[in-house]
C-alpha cells in the first residue's frame, strides 16, 4: 500500500526570487569573511553569502529525536477569535525583521531522505536550511519507513545518531495509533485508516530563524516556529493542535554536508506565542513584536508567508 508522507512545509518546491542584499559587516554572518588567521578565511566561503553557517511536547507532539526544543503552550488552532483562519499576507516586511535568502522548504537540498531535504551547500543559507529541515522534520521523521528513518538519522548528525531513537518512535508512533509505515490506524483492529489521516507538519515559515554564531565550518542557528498536528477526518471539521516551538541546533560541515553536532535551548527559556496560542498564522509585525524580547538578529525565511496551511484550512472545511 502507498503510504502518503508529508514534507514538513507546504511552501513548494521553488526558491522564491532573491532579495537585493543588506549591507553586512565583514566577517559577520553573512558577510564578506576577513583575510587570514586560523577560522577568519576559511577556503569554504563560496560568493555573496559565505560559510556560517527538536522535539516537541505534549499530546500529538510528544518528546521526538534529540533535537531539543522549548514547547510552548499547546492549544488548538483556532480556538480563540478569529477562528484560525489566517493573516493577511504583508507586502512587505515588519521593521526590524528583515527576510534572509534561505529557505524554510529547503529548497537548495541536492536530494532527499524519507522526503526530507539533505545535500545542503557549504554556505550561510545551506547551514540555515539544514537546521530549518532538521526542525521541520522532528515529528515527521517518526513517519518514515524503518529504513529511511535509519538513514535519514546517519545522515543528519555528525556522530551516531542516538540510541534511544528508535525507542521514542515506537512510543510516538503507539500514542499516536501509526504504523511502521507511518500510516493512521484503527486503534481497535490495527488496520489503516482509509478515510481519516493524521498531519504532523511543523512550519518554520510561519516564524523566523536566527544565526547565533558563524565560522568556516560550524554555526548555531536556532529557529522559532509552529508545529500542527492531529486528525483530519473529512466528515468531521476539526480544529488541529497548534504547538509554538524554539530549537537551537550546533551544526557542523562533515562529510560534505551540514550535520548536527548537538542541540538544546541556548540562552532561551521561554517560548514566544502569540496572544491566542492557538494561532499558528500570525503577521511579520507580531512576530517582530513577540521576538523583540530576545534581542535582534531574526529574519524571516526567504518563503516566509502569513496565511494559513493547506492542512489546517482542511481540517476545518
Amino acid at each position: 500500500m502507498n503510504v502518503r508522507i508529508e514534507d514538513y512545509s507546504s511552501g513548494g518546491g521553488k526558491r522564491p526570487p532573491r532579495r537585493a542584499p543588506q549591507q553586512r559587516a565583514a566577517g559577520g554572518p553573512g558577510g564578506k569573511p576577513p583575510k587570514g588567521g586560523k577560522g577568519k578565511g576559511p577556503k569554504g566561503w563560496k560568493g555573496r553569502d559565505k560559510m556560517l553557517v527538536g522535539a516537541v511536547g505534549g499530546g500529538v507532539l510528544a518528546m521526538v529525536l534529540a533535537l531539543v526544543v522549548v514547547p510552548g503552550p499547546e492549544k488548538p488552532a483556532g480556538s480563540g477569535k478569529g477562528g484560525g483562519a489566517s493573516a493577511s499576507p504583508e507586502a512587505s516586511d515588519a521593521p526590524g525583521l528583515s527576510r534572509g535568502h534561505a529557505t524554510a522548504a529547503g529548497a537548495l537540498g541536492t536530494r532527499r531522505i524519507g522526503g526530507a531535504p539533505r545535500g545542503f551547500p557549504h554556505t550561510q543559507d545551506g547551514a540555515i536550511e539544514a537546521a530549518a529541515s532538521a526542525m521541520g522534520q522532528s515529528l515527521n521523521m517518526f513517519r518514515m519507513s524503518k529504513s529511511d528513518r535509519a538513514a535519514y538519522q546517519k545522515d543528519l548528525y555528525v556522530k551516531a545518531p542516538p540510541a534511544e531513537f528508535e525507542d521514542r518512535g515506537a512510543i510516538w508512533r503507539a500514542q499516536n495509533n501509526v504504523n511502521e509505515d507511518g500510516q493512521l490506524i484503527d486503534p481497535v483492529d490495527n488496520r489503516p485508516q482509509t478515510e481519516k489521516r493524521l498531519t504532523t507538519l511543523c512550519h518554520p515559515e510561519l516564524g523566523a530563524y536566527k544565526v547565533e554564531t558563524a565560522m568556516a565550518d560550524a554555526a548555531t542557528v536556532t529557529v522559532w516556529y509552529p508545529c500542527l498536528s492531529g486528525v483530519i477526518d473529512p466528515k468531521v471539521p476539526a480544529p488541529l493542535q497548534t504547538q509554538w516551538t524554539l530549537g537551537q541546533l550546533k551544526l557542523e560541515w562533515a562529510r560534505g554536508d551540514w550535520r548536527v553536532a548537538s542541540s538544546g535551548t541556548g540562552s532561551y527559556s521561554s517560548v514566544p506565542s502569540p496572544s491566542d496560542p492557538g494561532q499558528p498564522v500570525i503577521s511579520y509585525a507580531e512576530r517582530a513584536k513577540l521576538l523583540e524580547p530576545l534581542g535582534g538578529g531574526w529574519k524571516l525565511f526567504a518563503d516566509a508567508r502569513a496565511s494559513a496551511p493547506a492542512e489546517l484550512k482542511e481540517a476545518t472545511q
